[in-house]
């Protein structure tokens, strides 16, 4: 069963995740286990925000914790289940389950796929890799950013929590970022686009995966969607409607060292993917 959700056949025995199932696999085994395993993530997480440490350090502690309450013929297993873990989660491939997030109308539905392997490295002025803004729409009363540049901090301040994504960015080297805002023709949209770059394309994906898990959390699994041609990306819907009557969505995808990420408040009644599945689109092939 565990190894069944590491590597599900129906994705090419890729793309899965265990954490979940070694806790079910711990607890049969040893109870105490599969709750020192649980608790150690939960307070990581809790303390610092971010997934994939919270799953290192609670794969660290569960041998030890073994040999400590006199189990050590669970030390190897347990070694094992924490290697799988951590080496599936470092592959970069997304949760074979998907993410949390609010009810959408898609107009189209779309396969799990996988995380994009394409190593690129964009160098020079980020902006220049920003979409451009459809014809016809204007800029916003007060973009976000400093001349569509985004610093750490700007890029900080735009997650309801600013001090743990500042803390993720840092950890993941955080180089710099760009952002582009618009208005479209007649209101009916507000965007705005961003692009997070990074030292390395590893560092990104780490980045990309954490941020959709962080940002997952929010939203049950049947208000997440998968980006219609955007490997890996996702994006999650808000039908609840804020106080000008707009709902949101918000997609998250990678190329190379750049996660991008597309925000987009739409009047109406109910969230349309179809403009940010095209805008995510538009960006990917800009990167």
């Amino acid at each position: 069963a565990f190894f069944g959700h590491l590597y599900p056949m129906w994705l090419g025995f890729k793309g899965g995740k265990g954490v979940a199932t070694s806790i079910g696999v711990l607890i049969g085994l040893y109870w105490p286990l599969g709750l020192v395993f649980m608790g150690f993530w939960i307070v990581m997480f809790l303390a610092f925000r971010i997934s994939s440490l919270s799953a290192l350090t609670a794969c660290l502690a569960t041998p030890l914790a073994a040999l400590v309450l006199g189990q050590r013929e669970l030390f190897l297993p347990t070694i094992i289940l924490g290697a799988a873990i951590w080496f599936t989660r470092g592959s970069g491939q997304p949760s074979a389950n998907g993410t949390s997030g609010p009810a959408a109308s898609t107009g189209h539905s779309a396969a799990p796929t996988p995380t994009p392997t394409a190593d690129a490295t964009h160098t020079g002025d980020l902006r220049s890799f920003l979409v451009d803004p459809p014809n016809g729409s204007k800029n916003w009363p007060k973009p976000l950013g400093t001349d569509r540049n985004l610093s750490l901090d700007q890029a900080a301040e735009l997650s309801s929590d600013p001090k743990a994504r500042k803390d993720m960015l840092t950890q993941y080297n955080f180089s710099k970022g760009a952002v582009q805002c618009w208005i479209t023709s007649g209101g009916s949209s507000v965007v705005d686009v961003r692009l997070y770059q990074f030292d390395t394309t590893d560092h990104a994906d780490s980045f990309f995966h954490d941020n959709l898990d962080a940002t997952g959390q929010g939203y049950p699994a049947e208000q997440t969607h998968e980006v219609s041609g955007v490997p890996g990306a996702k994006s999650f819907a808000d039908p609840k409607k804020d106080a000008q009557g707009y709902v949101s969505v918000i997609a998250i995808g990678l190329k190379g060292d750049v996660v991008f990420v597309v925000s987009i408040g739409e009047k109406g009644d109910k969230v349309d993917l179809n403009l940010p599945d095209q805008l995510m689109q538009k960006q990917l092939a800009k990167l």
